[in-house]
């Protein structure tokens, strides 16, 4: 999954709610750029933290994944081994 636009689109969201709301209100214009700069550094950061943890789970989860899949594959090996055993012996 790719999650480096995460970030941006996060801070792009919460900055435009931001600027809907400072409009509504009719704030100053230094009180709107103040909203828009910290409403934008602030969720970018908490995109960033997000995207940290999703990439950190990902990969976790790919992990165990592949580790799940090769037990699979020595369990089936197992099996096909004591099968073909089994066949020996009542032929």
């Amino acid at each position: 999954m790719n999650t480096k636009p995460l970030p941006i689109a996060i801070a792009l969201a919460a900055s435009g709610t931001a600027c809907i709301i400072s409009i509504y209100q009719k704030v100053d214009f230094s009180v709107f750029v103040l909203r828009f700069a910290l409403t934008a550094l602030i969720f970018y950061i908490i995109g960033g933290v997000i995207t940290m943890v999703l990439n950190y789970t990902l990969k976790t989860g790919k992990k165990e994944l592949e580790e799940q899949e090769e037990l699979e594959a020595e369990s089936d090996a197992t099996e096909s081994d004591e099968e073909s055993s089994d066949k020996e012996l009542y032929s």
